[in-house]
């Protein structure tokens, strides 16, 4: 195989990247995404997606065109990445991670440019947490990250002695298929570096709604060292269509799929039986703080880093927490500790704005709002802390309704007020397309425990007290198979105990406040192996062994 650097014009490599430098970012108005092996350059067909007055060009192979790339790519992993140790790529990854992370690089101010545009994240806020992520890919973190799922890294390489007795080796797939998801920036990284580190060559799915951050670092890894060019490919098909996918998940030893249910259940119908199939659909963060650190120091502080892991992202990861409950009997009680959050949540929409929602969005928000507004005037102990001026246009026409029937007996009031609540909440709710876009922020306070259900996002949070953690507890387990992170701040000798309830409730991840949006390296997503579950074992006993000693020139006849 042939490894020139790559065209720019062609893939957006490194030239290209200084060309978008000297015209300026904000007045980019095109852009090539996706990477393809050099020999399929100007080969395959591409599609257009617009992101507002930017528009990105992504190759579409058709599915003869994507049986001959995953044919290419797993001749690469077999050519490419086999022969090399993994300490050699972990180097490759980490000088690619390297340039990212330096702001003076063409190409983080490409991603600094490009990304904030897609997605509509704040830019500020953006460049802060692809700093703090991509921090996690430096050559010591990946070494741990494979050090965590395998005791010799050096099965990865070659057969090493096994403890039974013989030799062990892994080998990761001949083709590895990626389907991402485009909630999170920066995500597609953990699986290209999960199937690069155990030497698999990749192909992997835009999403169409942040097609940038997996093209770049193909692009950038393919300038670092260019033989890894061909053992990658990062194209882009319609969700939901039979091909190319059927083409490409046919080709694949093992497919990695991110997203909701219905994305991941329409993989899963086009994976064939036989092919390994790791799912990773959405998922739910919570919150808990103990009474023991509601202090007047520690309180406020905890409601800040709780604000913190609400916004990055708009909840939009399965880290993010949606619900946060607080416990009963601190200095700062559970409402104040929510007032806490409200008000932090308001410097954050300041320092970090939210980006515009769409009509499905607005309408998730306001249903969720609407709904929290209904319990607050139907139920004692709730309450619904957002911004002033949206929450009096809602408060408006329910409060015009209930006080309608202000003169009514006392029973009858009570009837008659809920009643034409109701009504007007639901005449709220079918005009809402006339009514302004919901609030930059939410906090629902509940002072009774509710059942656990996720929130609208985009920073929507329910704050719930409980007399105990363990009542917390009870609330999650019937959940357990959509729970992931749970933020924990207690005291030191409440916290063993508490992580272990919560594994035992169906957590996989245990963290603190304000780490909710990072985890660290070498985490068991969703409570599985990043990278043994990629990969084969294969054994040679030591009956091999022995026989081959036999066999040998040197071997003695046995004594008679």
């Amino acid at each position: 195989m042939k490894h020139d650097v790559q065209d720019p014009t062609q893939t957006g490599g490194s030239a290209g990247a200084g060309q978008h430098l000297a015209g300026g970012h904000t007045s980019l108005s095109q852009w090539r995404a996706g990477h393809l092996p050099p020999a399929f350059t100007g080969k395959v067909s591409a599609h257009t997606l617009a992101f507002g007055d930017l528009t990105i060009t992504v190759p579409a192979p058709d599915a003869a065109q994507m049986q001959a790339l995953a044919g290419h790519v797993a001749r690469a992993t077999r050519e490419v990445l086999r022969p090399l140790p993994v300490s050699t790529l972990i180097g490759h990854i980490d000088r690619a991670v390297a340039r990212l992370l330096d702001p003076q690089d063409p190409w983080r101010q490409l991603a600094d440019a490009l990304l904030p545009r897609v997605t509509g994240y704040d830019a500020q806020m953006v460049k802060v947490a692809l700093t703090g992520y991509l921090q996690q890919f430096r050559a010591p973190q990946l070494h741990r990250f494979v050090a965590e799922d395998f005791a010799n890294p050096k099965v990865l390489d070659e057969f090493q002695p096994a403890a039974k007795g013989g030799a062990v080796r892994a080998l990761g797939p001949n083709l590895l298929a990626h389907s991402w998801a485009g909630n999170v920036p920066g995500l597609p990284l953990w699986s290209l570096a999960c199937g690069l580190l155990v030497k698999a060559g990749g192909i992997g799915k835009l999403p169409s709604a942040e097609p940038v951050f997996a093209s770049l670092f193909a692009q950038l890894l393919a300038e670092v060292h260019p033989p890894l060019a061909d053992a990658l490919a990062v194209v882009w098909w319609k969700g939901g269509e039979d091909e190319p996918a059927a083409s490409l998940y046919r080709a694949a030893d093992c497919v990695l799929a991110y997203g909701g249910n219905e994305a991941i259940t329409q993989v899963r119908a086009q994976v064939p039986a036989t092919t390994r199939f790791l799912p990773y659909g959405h998922k739910l963060g919570v919150a808990l703080v103990g009474r023991e650190v509601l202090d007047r120091r520690h309180g406020p502080a905890l409601a800040r880093a709780a604000a913190h892991d609400v916004t990055r992202y708009e909840q939009q990861g399965c880290y993010s927490p949606h619900v946060v409950y607080v416990e009963r009997g601190g200095l700062v009680d559970p409402r104040s500790f929510a007032q806490h959050l409200a008000a932090e949540l308001a410097a954050q929409a300041r320092q970090h704005p939210r980006r515009p929602l769409g009509l499905d969005e607005t309408a998730a928000v306001g249903s969720w709002q609407q709904a929290a507004e209904m319990r607050s005037l139907r139920e004692a102990g709730h309450e619904l802390l957002g911004d002033a001026s949206t929450l009096a246009d809602t408060r408006g026409s329910m409060g015009a309704a209930a006080g309608a029937h202000g003169s009514a007996g006392a029973g009858a009031a009570s009837s008659a007020t809920r009643g034409e609540t109701e009504r007007a909440i639901s005449t709220h709710k079918e005009s809402a397309t006339e009514v302004s876009a919901p609030a930059s922020w939410f906090v629902a306070y509940a002072d009774q425990p509710l059942p656990l259900a996720p929130s609208a996002g985009w920073r929507c949070v329910q704050v719930v007290a409980v007399d105990t953690l363990d009542e917390a507890l009870a609330l999650l387990a019937p959940h357990a198979l959509f729970l992931q992170t749970a933020a924990v701040a207690v005291a030191p000798a409440s916290l063993y105990p508490l992580a272990e309830r919560l594994a035992q409730a169906g957590i996989t991840r245990v963290t603190a406040l304000g780490r909710m949006t990072a985890p660290e390296a070498g985490w068991h997503h969703d409570g599985s192996f990043n990278l043994a579950s990629l990969v084969r074992m294969v054994d040679l006993e030591m009956a091999a062994e022995r026989v081959a000693d036999r066999l040998a020139p040197y071997a003695q006849e046995e004594a008679p």
